[in-house]
């Protein structure tokens, strides 16, 4: 090939990058929807970009990872973490039928919306300790006109000075939010990678315990018990037996028919994150107790 025709083609990978992405990777075949009263929900650290550690691939080699994911598994709610900006821009433009309800926070936290099966009633952020937002949506189905309340969170690392109290206010925060805004009998929702597991005390306080004003069950938990050995959290390996830190929370409004990590060890060299997604396919049990 010519030096002109090398030059030329090279620009035209650059160029389609750019403007979406989509084109640059083989599009995986979605799962398949169980019904059409489900709702798939996932959590997903996405590691800020910046952030990468001797051993991760820059954000621009994971970005195919990452929208690949998406595009299999079609997730109508998503809950990131590590979101920036410029990440958040490439995931819009290679899956246009998503929008963004943003914290834009260096510690991410927004919500990634599929916009034909919802439209937005009203959202905002909340501030929660260590500089961060959580973020909330309450969401109207466009498949069946149900109203869902959904929250998304990062907690602050363990080795964060004080860690367990902050996170354990953060959670009060999130919580006394939902106490004031949302409506009697909605499904809410709240996804995050809380950096804790399911029995520390933040995670308890939304269980319940402590004097908590709400009740949150574990999804995952609900389907696999809480003894599973598997995790979310792999840094650099490929053990799925690391630390579950990420978590999708529900309501009693909820029921949970499926709940998965999403192992995507099928990548050769490149991984899209150090954390694992996990994900969860919910019903409003109110449209199955009509049913009876």
């Amino acid at each position: 090939m010519r030096r002109r025709e090398i030059t030329f083609s090279f620009a035209l990978i650059v160029a389609t990058f750019l403007t979406g992405c989509s084109n640059l990777w083989a599009e995986p075949k979605p799962v398949e929807r169980e019904a059409a009263g489900d709702v798939r929900v996932m959590s997903w650290n996405i590691l800020y970009r910046g952030w990468e550690k001797k051993g991760h691939a820059l954000w621009e080699k994971r970005i195919p990872g990452v929208v690949q994911v998406l595009q299999k598994h079609r997730p109508d709610v998503v809950g990131l973490q590590e979101d920036s900006r410029q990440q958040v821009d490439y995931l819009t433009r290679a899956l246009p039928d998503y929008s963004y309800l943003q914290p834009y926070k260096n510690k991410g936290g927004g919500l990634l919306i599929r916009t034909d099966a919802w439209d937005v009633i009203d959202s905002g952020k909340i501030p929660i300790p260590g500089k961060r937002h959580a973020s909330w949506a309450l969401l109207e189905s466009t498949r069946n006109g149900e109203r869902w309340l959904f929250y998304n969170a990062h907690f602050v690392h363990r080795s964060a000075d004080n860690s367990a109290v902050v996170r354990m206010e953060a959670a009060k925060q999130v919580a006394e939010h939902m106490v004031r805004y949302a409506p009697a009998g909605v499904p809410v929702v709240m996804t995050g990678d809380f950096n804790a597991l399911h029995d520390m005390p933040s995670m308890r306080y939304l269980a319940g315990d402590e004097g908590s004003p709400v009740k949150f069950s574990n999804a995952f938990n609900l389907i696999h018990g809480c003894d599973d050995p598997r995790g979310t959290f792999r840094g650099l390996s490929k053990k799925h037996h690391c630390e579950r830190i990420d978590h999708i929370l529900i309501n009693q409004h909820v029921t949970v028919n499926n709940a998965e990590i999403i192992y995507y060890d099928y990548f050769s060299d490149v991984y899209p994150s150090d954390h694992y997604p996990v994900q969860a396919i919910l019903r409003n049990d109110q449209q199955d107790d009509a049913k009876k």
